[in-house]
């Protein structure tokens, strides 16, 4: 059984590694949480969809 599931997006955030350099890491709000649960110990789920 699942202790939680989020149903949204997922975004790329670009965080800068230096001038003119950036790194794309997976964010959104739905991500970020279902991560940090996971990393708590709670079993997580995303439902999203890819566009058509």
């Amino acid at each position: 059984m699942l202790d939680m599931i989020a149903v949204g997006e997922i975004l790329i955030d670009f965080v800068s590694t230096g001038e003119l350099q950036f790194s794309g890491t997976v964010g959104g709000a739905p991500c970020n949480a279902l991560a940090q649960a996971a990393k708590l110990g709670s079993r997580t789920a995303f439902i999203g969809m890819v566009g058509d």
